[in-house]
């Protein structure tokens, strides 16, 4: 398993948005997004055995939310979350010292909902480098497996901390969702896939879409 040092940085681009009567925003063609732009829905329970609750926002936003909630929450006191971390093949003591160090190791979930994906590498501009990304992968990490989604035929964005700009797009007539964590995982493929070396490998840049038919996660960079 590969760690990756996270260092981060400022970055610039220029995003509009242009709000809707259903509460929505069309993005301009630089942002290179199509349809309408909505809130992230977080569904899940904030404490072990308790009901799902419904959240809106970005995963920073969301975790603040489920903190007022549950102060002592933590994803690892939920027994799916444990699992499906077992079955990434991460341990709680590999979890701290990610977190304690300031890095993320970039991994591939077991738990993909749809085996075929397609990378388009092609998609938005750079973020300046792979470092400005960490904070909004560790608030997805955090939410564990609860349920991220987007409104049918839209995307949210999920992150957008260091300009990093992480979104999760519908392509289906539903509302789709996945496991919080999960998204986290996808940014760190397309940066496997989509990723390149800057200045002689001083930095490490990526954009891109994962593509896998009834959704798809992408990374570009964002003026936030």
């Amino acid at each position: 398993m590969q760690n990756i040092l996270m260092t981060l940085g400022l970055m610039a681009s220029i995003a509009i948005a242009i709000p809707t009567n259903d509460k929505y925003s069309i993005r301009s063609a630089s942002d290179e997004l199509t349809g309408p732009m909505a809130p992230m829905l977080f569904t899940g329970p904030v404490t072990v055995g308790g009901p799902d609750v419904e959240l809106q926002g970005t995963a920073k936003e969301i975790y603040d939310q489920v903190l007022k909630l549950n102060p002592s929450y933590d994803p690892w006191d939920f027994p799916d979350f444990q699992a499906s971390m077992a079955a990434d093949g991460v341990t709680k003591a590999q979890w701290d010292e990610e977190h304690a160090n300031g890095t993320l190791a970039v991994r591939s979930s077991a738990n993909t909902l749809e085996a075929r994906q397609s990378f388009d590498c092609n998609w938005g501009g750079w973020v300046r480098t792979w470092g400005d990304c960490i904070e909004g992968m560790d608030y997805l990490r955090r939410l564990g497996t609860a349920w991220c989604g987007a409104p049918a035929h839209a995307c949210s964005r999920v992150s957008c901390s260091h300009n990093c700009g992480i979104f999760l797009c519908s392509q289906q007539n539903s509302e789709m969702r996945v496991h919080c964590k999960d998204i986290a995982n996808d940014v760190g493929r397309i940066y496997t896939a989509c990723g390149r070396e800057v200045f002689g490998g001083a930095m490490n840049q990526l954009r891109g879409k994962m593509n896998f038919g009834s959704h798809a996660t992408g990374v570009q960079s964002q003026s936030c």
